[in-house]
This record gives C-alpha cells, structure tokens and sequence, in this order.
C-alpha cells in the first residue's frame, strides 16, 4: 500500500502499520507510542522529531530512502541491516541499538550520536557528519571512509587535518 498524506502531529499509538510504503508523506512531531511499524518503508517523507524509542518493542522495522529524521530519538532498538539511504538524520540519538549490518548511505548526519550502540559491520563509508565513540560502542567491522574519520575519533579528543 502506497500512502501520499500529511500526518503532522497525528496520533498512532497502539496503531498497526504493517506492509506500508509511505511517499513524499509528513509526519513530523507524530506518536508512534506503542505503535507496530513493521516492514514500514519511508520514501522522501519528512519523520522530524519522532520518538521511535516508544514504539513497541518487538514491533520495530523500517527502510527510509531520501527522507528526512532530524531530531528524532531511536533508544534501545533493534535495527539489524535497516537501510537509510540518501536523506537527513540530523542531531539524531541512538542509544543501546543494535544497528549491526546497517547501512546509511548517503546520508546527512550533522550532530547525530551513537552511545553504546552495537554497531558491528555498519556502513557508514558515504555518510557525514556523525559522531561515534569508538570507546562506547562495538564498531567491529563497521566501515567507515577515510574522509570520515573525524566523526569516529573526535571524542578522542583527535585531530585529523
């Protein structure tokens, strides 16, 4: 089911969205408290300032591609392989997520912060402006580009010129 709606500070607590393709949709401030979104994909939709951190628990599984998740809180999710193509995650947090496999291609992340994320395998070779402590989070095989390195060792206190 594709959707074509604006949705702007809608309520979708305890809602089901299964199976949906969203496109060109506007779902800025939404709850999504106890919500299911599975197998839900996002195309050149606007999510800013969502709290996916409230959706249930085992109900979680999203695709976004050219979208825009600025300021949204992802906290203690499981999020194996989910595909962020393209798009803008902008002063974003994710905490305690299993991001393993994830894929952020493309994507803008100015100010967006991973604590003690699994973040095994991730890619994040074309991504920028992130910032990860390699300390605080399990970045084994995670790929990242050289051009790219400051996000990963500026909360070293590194310099790379």
């Amino acid at each position: 089911m594709n959707i074509n709606e604006i949705f702007r500070e809608q309520n979708y607590s305890r809602q089901s969205l299964r199976n949906r393709e969203f496109d060109a949709c506007r779902m800025t401030l939404t709850v999504v408290t106890d919500a299911v979104l599975r197998r839900v994909v996002f195309k050149k939709s606007d999510l800013r300032g969502i709290d996916f951190e409230t959706v249930a628990e085992f109900g979680f599984g999203i695709a976004c591609e050219d979208s825009r998740l600025d300021n949204c809180s992802f906290v203690h999710r499981k999020m194996k392989e989910t595909p962020f193509r393209g798009g803008e995650l902008r002063e974003c947090y994710f905490a305690g997520c299993d991001l393993s496999g994830a894929i952020f291609d493309g994507c803008l992340m100015s100010g967006t912060t991973f604590e003690q994320c699994n973040l095994s395998g991730i890619d994040l070779r074309t991504a920028i402006g992130y910032i990860i402590d390699p300390l605080g989070n399990r970045v084994v095989g995670a790929r990242f580009s050289e051009y790219n390195l400051a996000g990963l060792v500026g909360s070293l206190g590194v310099v790379v010129k």
